[in-house]
């Protein structure tokens, strides 16, 4: 039922042949390689036949190294928006108890912001 691999890091970087797997393409061709109805599994075969896109190792580990600091950023992108939804609900809380106060006179003096 599983079958283990190993990659020939000669050949192909791990980290860029992760980010293979998990491309949209990939798992796409993946899900239609599926069999069963109830546990669906993929025969290592028809993984093995999967075509992947083999640029020279140096450009592979470039690649990678990319596609990990775009992750990165998107990890810490998402995690500024789980803080400042956090803090917004904590500045409407207090605005609704009335423990802050908006001077609704100085904000239209102000005019719109551009």
């Amino acid at each position: 039922m599983y079958v283990v691999f190993e990659l020939d890091e000669k050949k192909i970087d791990s980290d860029y042949f992760l980010h293979w797997l998990n491309s949209s393409e990939t798992r796409a061709r993946i899900r239609n390689s599926a069999q069963g109805s109830v546990r669906e599994t993929v025969p290592f075969s028809a993984l093995g036949a999967l075509p992947i896109p083999l640029p020279k190792l140096a450009q592979q580990k470039a690649i990678a190294r990319y596609l990990n600091s775009l992750r990165k950023e998107i990890r810490l992108l998402e995690r500024k928006v789980e803080l400042l939804k956090l803090q917004k609900r904590g500045l409407m809380q207090q605005l609704l108890t009335g423990k802050k106060r908006l001077n609704l006179t100085a904000a239209k003096r102000k005019g719109p912001r551009p």
